[in-house]
């Protein structure tokens, strides 16, 4: 799951590494070279020349070019790095990309033969729905699709729909069923408590036998 974030940290540790031992091989050099040039002037001032006679300003001048140097090699040490903090930046955003979470998913009450071109189909909450007492696995809205034309999309189709209006099987309207497990009378919808016992067993039965999440006792 988050081998591409690894694989991305990977790549910038490694680009970090081989940047931070080549400025240090710089920086190292560069000491190594003022060092020199620190212990052939004091030989010059002991051995060829009167201390009262001695000129600092052309060892001065030598000293600050190496500072500039060093300042040169910092800065494009941390310039180097900024390049690979922002490769890094903008290879965690492309792989971070926000995905919605799934908190709905559908199940199909198949159509009789009288509802040949529709489908009823029922979503199913994933997360609590305390507003109608709904517990992952509940029947949260129904809706009839069409399906005797080319469906582009799952909104479009839609032809009839109905959400959850309060708890139990009360608060949601349901289909009719010609038989267990086949509905009819396609884009209509009936009250739960008005529909005879029969109708009544074949929806609880079909939920039950559906739920994505079966319900805790």
């Amino acid at each position: 799951m988050f081998s591409a974030y690894r694989k991305a940290l990977d790549e910038a540790e490694s680009k970090e590494a081989h940047i931070t031992a080549e400025y240090e091989n710089k920086r190292e050099a560069l000491t190594l070279k003022m060092q020199e040039k620190m212990k052939k002037e004091a030989s010059r001032i002991s051995k060829e020349q009167h201390l009262k006679d001695y000129n600092p300003v052309a060892f001065a001048n030598s000293i600050t070019k190496m500072k500039h140097q060093h300042d040169e090699i910092v800065s494009e040490e941390k310039e180097a790095l900024g390049v690979v903090k922002t490769t890094l930046d903008n290879d965690l955003s492309r792989v971070s990309v926000w995905v919605p979470p799934v908190t709905e998913l559908y199940k199909i009450v198949s159509g009789s033969q009288h509802t040949a071109n529709y489908v009823f189909r029922v979503w199913f909450t994933l997360i609590p729905v305390p507003e109608f007492e709904c517990v992952p696995g509940d029947p949260i809205r129904v809706e009839w699709v069409q399906i005797n034309a080319r469906r582009d999309n799952d909104i479009g189709c839609v032809g009839n729909k109905s959400p959850r209006s309060g708890p139990g099987h009360e608060g949601l309207q349901i289909c009719n069923f010609q038989q267990k497990g086949f509905a009819t009378n396609a884009q209509s919808f009936y009250n739960y408590n008005s529909q005879p016992d029969q109708q009544k067993q074949w929806w609880r039965e079909w939920i039950e036998e559906n739920r994505p999440i079966p319900k805790e006792n």
